[in-house]
């Protein structure tokens, strides 16, 4: 197909400095030339992998700053090992999935069609007013009875208290929308720190910010750090989620 055929075309890598045939010489040659997303298509790099949008350990992070990888942690199981050790939001990211995952393994919800519609509208919950169990017992009783439909409200009433959306009055989506914001200015703010050595960017100057910032200059710098064997460092950034901002920042905003 033709690259018109699309209107915007996002190339994505994880940045695999441990491979054998890792060539700092191609990746920037690359990072250089897809620079345009409604063109060429732009390529956003990940450090060290996609995952690294989780790697927040509080909200606000402000350890962000200066988190890096050892060259030695090779992406893959060890990293996602470590996010999920460290990541205050990936099991909330994970959280739809663990919810449908009760309900189908747990409670034999087997029809895929129903259980997805229960689970959106758990997720849709968003008011402490009504006991949160009494909201998911009213959703559950047409698919179980009995102790199961009581003790799958109480489990569901748990794990929505844990994940913490209802308490601040939101729908899942809109307690997740908020926190993906902070991802995403965590990532601005964290770029400004590698190419200028400034992590702290005012609110008001934050569009600002991100339109200046340069990916090219981030991989220069990126590779310089991590070039040792031994000893390098990879700062964790993932760049991925700042084609939300690049196409409409007031998204963010």
């Amino acid at each position: 197909m033709s690259k018109d055929n699309f209107k915007n075309i996002l190339i994505t890598f994880d940045y695999e400095r441990h491979d054998t045939y890792f060539s700092e010489e191609k990746i920037n040659r690359l990072q250089s030339y897809f620079s345009d997303s409604a063109d060429q298509g732009k390529l956003y790099i990940n450090y060290p992998m996609v995952e690294s949008y989780q790697h927040l350990t509080s909200l606000p992070d402000v350890s962000f700053s200066e988190r890096s990888i050892s060259v030695l942690v090779h992406p893959g199981s060890q990293y996602k090992d470590m996010i999920r050790k460290e990541s205050c939001i990936a099991w909330k990211m994970e959280f739809p999935c663990k919810i449908k995952d009760i309900l189908f393994d747990r409670f034999d919800i087997e029809d895929k069609n129903q259980c997805n519609m229960l689970v959106e509208q758990i997720l849709k919950i968003e008011s402490s007013e009504e006991d949160i169990a009494v909201q998911v017992n009213r959703i559950l009783k047409s698919s179980l009875r009995g102790k199961d439909l009581l003790t799958a409200s109480n489990q569901m009433k748990h794990l929505i208290t844990k994940c913490g959306y209802v308490s601040e009055g939101k729908t899942y989506y809109d307690y997740m929308h908020s926190i993906f914001n902070q991802v995403i200015i965590h990532n601005i703010c964290k770029s400004n720190k590698i190419q200028r050595n400034e992590f702290n960017v005012p609110e008001d100057n934050l569009k600002d910010c991100f339109g200046t910032l340069d990916f090219k200059r981030i991989l220069d710098l990126q590779n310089e750090r991590s070039r040792d064997e031994q000893t390098g460092m990879i700062w964790v950034l993932n760049t991925l989620v700042l084609f939300v901002p690049e196409y409409n920042f007031s998204l963010i905003e």
